[in-house]
C-alpha cells in the first residue's frame, strides 16, 4: 500500500518542525523560493549632469534598497559617461567612490584619466562602469552612493548615470 498523505491529527500543534524533516526530503524545486534568484530590482537613470571642479568628494547619485533577509547580497552596477576637462594641462584625472551609508566600500582612482601634450582644450569622454557585490548583513534600508572628485585638471562631469541595485536571495 502506498501512502500519499500523512494525517496531522496526531500532531499536537498541527505542524511539523524542520528538524523532523529528512535533510534531502525538500528540494529547491519544492521550496517557496530558489536561492540565487533576484528578489528585487531598484533602478535610477538620471539625465541630470554631475559636475565638479572640487578636490573634495561630493554625491553624484544615490539609491536605496531594503533587503528581505540579512543573508541576501546586493549586486550593484553603475554606468556613466565620464568627462574630464583640462585646458593646457598635460594630465588630469577624476576619482569616484562607492559608499554603503557612510562607509566607503570601494574606491576607483582614475575613473577617468587623460594625458596630453597640452592642447587647449583637452577633453576626454568615455563610458565608465562599476560592478560590485555587497554583503550588507541587514534587512534594514541601505543607501548606496556614488561620489566623485576632480583629482587634477579643470572640471569633471558624469552624464547619463545609471545605478542598479539587485537583491540576490541567499
Amino acid at each position: 500500500m502506498t501512502v500519499t498523505t500523512i494525517p496531522s491529527a496526531g500532531i499536537t500543534d498541527a505542524t511539523i518542525d524542520t528538524a523532523d524533516i529528512k535533510d534531502d526530503a525538500v528540494t529547491a524545486a519544492k521550496a517557496a523560493f530558489s536561492l540565487g534568484k533576484i528578489g528585487q530590482f531598484v533602478y535610477d537613470n538620471t539625465t541630470a549632469n554631475y559636475s565638479t571642479t572640487s578636490g573634495s568628494y561630493s554625491t553624484a547619485i544615490d539609491l536605496s534598497i531594503t533587503p528581505s533577509s540579512t543573508s541576501s547580497k546586493i549586486f550593484l552596477t553603475y554606468f556613466a559617461k565620464a568627462r574630464a576637462y583640462g585646458p593646457s594641462v598635460s594630465s588630469y584625472s577624476a576619482h569616484v567612490k562607492l559608499l554603503r551609508g557612510a562607509t566607503v566600500i570601494e574606491t576607483h582612482e582614475y575613473f577617468t584619466e587623460y594625458q596630453a601634450g597640452g592642447a587647449n582644450p583637452d577633453i576626454l569622454q568615455y563610458g565608465s562602469h562599476i560592478a560590485f557585490i555587497d554583503s550588507p548583513s541587514t534587512s534594514s534600508s541601505i543607501t548606496y552612493t556614488i561620489q566623485g572628485l576632480l583629482n587634477s585638471g579643470n572640471s569633471f562631469q558624469l552624464n547619463n548615470q545609471n545605478l542598479v541595485l539587485m537583491e540576490v536571495l541567499a
